[in-house]
């Protein structure tokens, strides 16, 4: 696998999330120790997991053209292997391999390799939205207040606002600004890299 593992406090503990071929297993921090595991049938995972405190479940991408989504629910006494009695729920289909998602105020927003963006709810894995953004992603999304950000391959930059429902706000065309990189944010600017040069995107006035 590919991905940065996760880190969650969990109780007084800390635990790293890791995501591997056929599995993933997650460590306490302190030792090394592994704690619990869950198994699944993708490999090349490059999608770092997720924790969401406020639900208690742990968020993971399991990789490759298949992945599946699945929501781990987590308490500091989980243990062993929980892939049947710990999956609270598991999404198929429409999962991206390497856009991660972000988590807001009980709903999760994602986008597919061939940019199919979705919204879903947190707690159940509904799917509340689902509407196609053109272009390519590799690059992960950012989110900054109720907006959220996405740029292709192709130099499409989407501004999407939060919610229960698909709003576009705005959309800027950037020749030569397509990019597999993820953004960076800094001083009220989003830094893309380019093909062939570092974009600093700024709104006038500060505003």
């Amino acid at each position: 696998a590919y991905c940065t593992p996760g880190i969650a406090p969990i109780g007084d503990r800390w635990q790293i999330l890791s995501v591997g071929s056929r599995a993933m297993q997650s460590y306490d921090l302190d030792t090394g120790r592994e704690l619990w595991s869950v198994r699944h049938t993708s490999f090349n995972a490059a999608i770092r997991p997720l924790w969401l405190p406020a639900e208690g479940l742990a968020l993971i991408n399991t990789g490759s053209r298949s992945a599946q989504l699945l929501a781990v629910r987590v308490n500091p006494s989980t243990s062993g292997d929980v892939t049947d009695s710990h999956v609270v729920w598991q999404r198929d289909k429409g999962n991206p391999r390497f856009a991660k998602p972000i988590y807001r105020d009980g709903r999760i927003y994602q986008i597919t390799d061939i940019g199919v963006a979705c919204c879903l709810d947190a707690a159940s894995g509904e799917e509340l939205w689902k509407d196609r953004i053109p272009g390519d992603y590799r690059s992960s999304p950012i989110l900054a207040g109720e907006h959220l950000y996405f740029f292709s391959e192709q130099g499409r930059g989407t501004v999407l606002k939060t919610g229960s429902e698909f709003r576009e706000v705005a959309v800027n065309e950037v020749p030569g600004m397509g990019t597999t990189a993820c953004p960076a944010v800094a001083q009220d600017a989003i830094f893309v890299r380019g093909r062939n040069h570092l974009y600093k995107i700024k709104e006038a006035d500060g505003r």
